[in-house]
């Protein structure tokens, strides 16, 4: 933060009304899952596991479009500002990192515009829901000020009799729960004209050993395995929910890590081997061409969601992010992961006066 950068200056493209077109307005349902990464997944489909502790995923990671940096099931990779929770889920959205101090005065990136504010501005209704309080990390701060999110979160549920009053597991109610409540709001607000955007963040798998839910089986002699197999059984149960539904067929499913797994000492690596965040798109808008072997980090994210619902992009770059399902190179292919990695860490007179507005 003391050399200064221009990377800015040179990428960054900021959204107007004129450079995202919607086609078609398909709703989005995204879960980001809790330090997930595909180190979970057998060696021959791209992890490092003789037994995978995510089976069902990496089943679906096959058949639907999942964008690697290898030629099996991959990832992208981390950048300094994308690499913790509310981190994670801010670059995806607005295809800029967080430092330390992300809000000037009571808001929150003040200058950047987010998958939500582009959904709001496009019609769709935005709807977060997570089993712990949102105002921890300054999601809340984050979501309604850039989408105007109504926010579901364990407070939301304790207040509104969804839980027991005194209920209280883990972060505050266990993902089990998180997916039945997501089904019931779901079901409600598909029945609006608007189309919907909701985002769920799951919790059972944080740092640093783990929850597992008592619906689960034991699979494995390590807890924190059981909790990422666990996890699984219960995505795709919700999946396949989804899939019977009658909005299904309007609707896009993207899944992705929030950050890398924080237990440095779970993963039995070896050197060659590079740990990325996990990313899927179901029932996407638009097929993608070019998706193993990408180098990519999260602020490709943001525009690829978008075009997975049915936005076209101008030029196909927005924010810091490029649309992987175009042909264009990202900013990690064009300029090397390793500048990159570099040049976010730097000072930007450009960030602090048009996205931070300090």
């Amino acid at each position: 933060q003391i050399i200064k950068t221009n990377l800015y200056e040179k990428y960054y493209i900021p959204y107007n009304k004129k450079n995202v077109i919607f086609n078609s307005k398909r709703n989005l349902i995204y879960i980001y899952v809790e330090s997930l990464e595909n180190s979970n997944f057998t060696i021959d489909n791209g992890g490092v596991q003789v037994n995978s502790y995510m089976p069902n995923l990496e089943e679906l990671s096959l058949k639907y479009t999942n964008f690697s940096n290898n030629d099996k099931i991959g990832g992208f990779k981390n950048l300094h500002g994308t690499n913790w929770t509310v981190a994670g889920m801010v670059s995806q959205t607005s295809g800029v990192p967080i430092y330390i101090k992300a809000k000037n005065k009571d808001r929150f990136l003040e200058g950047a515009t987010s998958l939500g504010d582009i959904l709001l501005d496009n019609g769709y209704k935005n709807y977060l829901m997570i089993g712990s309080d949102a105002k921890f990390g300054e999601r809340k701060e984050y979501f309604k000020q850039h989408g105007n999110y109504e926010i579901l979160d364990y407070n939301y549920a304790n207040s509104n009799g969804l839980i027991p009053r005194d209920y209280f597991v883990w972060w505050g109610y266990e993902d089990r729960i998180l997916f039945e409540l997501s089904k019931k709001k779901i079901q409600e607000i598909a029945n609006d004209d608007n189309p919907f955007n909701f985002t769920i963040l799951t919790a059972d798998t944080h740092f640093f050993d783990g929850y597992v839910d008592r619906s689960c089986e034991n699979k494995f002699s390590n807890h924190y395995a059981n909790s990422f197999y666990c996890e699984d059984s219960m995505l795709i149960k919700f999946i396949n929910w989804i899939q019977e539904q009658d909005f299904y067929d309007n609707t896009t499913i993207v899944i992705t890590g929030d950050h890398l797994a924080m237990r440095n000492d779970f993963y039995k690596i070896n050197n060659n081997y590079e740990r990325t965040v996990f990313n899927l798109f179901i029932n996407s808008a638009i097929k993608a061409d070019n998706i193993k072997n990408r180098d990519f980090t999260a602020f490709d994210i943001y525009p690829t969601t978008l075009s997975s619902i049915g936005a076209t992009i101008d030029g196909n770059r927005l924010g810091l992010g490029t649309n992987l399902f175009s042909n264009k190179k990202t900013l990690s292919e064009e300029i090397g992961y390793k500048k990159l990695y570099n040049e976010i860490q730097k000072k930007s007179n450009y960030y602090d006066r048009n996205i931070l507005k300090k």
